[in-house]
């Protein structure tokens, strides 16, 4: 996120000399440069605005008590969530892929096979988390301990980057993050960098609307729910802590599955 800061403001420019018109500069560089959608430019300045309230606690005598990113508003748009279907992710299975397309595939096979797993949970899972029978890991937000079961189609994956090197499962980020700071960053950059190559797949899918990482979790969810999974199974498998939030994963139909209702209906009427 910080180079993209430095390309919109034209260097690189301390927090606490950033102020209004610089944050206006930003959010205009994100619609216009970047061709930043309503809700990607509205969860890039959240993070921004995150990192400047957490510099105000570490240094308050140092950075202004003003935040300008939270002086800045961009109003989000109303999208239906995107799911992957059985098929869709079968297609996506079977894809001829190489390099960072294929690396972004994998690791959102792996976000759906492994229960909808975050994705700052995928970028770190480090090999000794990992034993034949069970994956564990601890929840990015809640922090509940989770046991994910392996499964055919999970081994797969980690049988193919077991011996890729570097500190963590996925070829990702290079090298070990020791501070959260450090790991705040690197996670969101490299969740961008993914998100792009998702893009570019979801478009070789011929698929209508953005497919990110996120999706994987919405996908993961559809699965269970067309399965007829019981939907406090679904929230505990999300980590969600209310049910509201799940309801918001499961709330959209697909198309196909009402017109698939709806469209019989018309065949019982008599033609004139």
């Amino acid at each position: 996120m910080k180079s993209q800061v430095t390309e919109c403001l034209g260097k690189d420019k301390p927090l606490n000399d950033i102020g209004l018109n610089d944050v206006e500069k930003i959010v205009d560089c994100f619609k216009n440069v970047h061709k930043n959608k309503p809700n990607t430019v509205n969860r890039k300045l959240r993070f921004l605005s995150t990192a400047y309230t957490t510099a105000q606690k570490t240094w308050p005598k140092e950075i202004n008590p003003v935040n300008p990113f939270k002086l800045v508003t961009v109003k989000r748009e109303k999208t239906r969530k995107l799911k992957l279907n059985i098929d869709q992710l079968t297609r996506l299975e079977n894809m001829e892929l190489s390099g960072m397309l294929d690396l972004a595939r994998e690791m959102y096979l792996f976000a759906v096979y492994s229960q909808g797993m975050r994705f700052a949970n995928v970028a770190t899972l480090k090999r000794d988390t990992i034993d034949p029978a069970y994956l564990d890991y601890r929840m990015n937000k809640s922090r509940d301990l989770r046991s994910i079961k392996i499964h055919p189609k999970l081994a797969r994956i980690i049988e193919k980057y077991w011996h890729s090197g570097g500190a963590y499962l996925f070829p990702l980020l290079k090298k070990e993050c020791t501070t959260k700071k450090e790991l705040y960053y690197a996670i969101d950059e490299a969740n961008y960098n993914i998100n792009f190559y998702l893009k570019r797949i979801g478009e070789l899918l011929g698929i209508t609307g953005p497919m990110t990482f996120h999706t994987s979790r919405h996908t993961f969810a559809q699965l269970l729910k067309k399965s007829g999974v019981n939907p406090s199974i679904i929230q505990e498998s999300l980590g969600h802590e209310n049910y509201a939030t799940t309801e918001t994963y499961l709330a959209d139909l697909d198309d196909d599955e009402i017109n698939d209702a709806v469209t019989p209906v018309f065949y019982q009427l008599r033609e004139a």
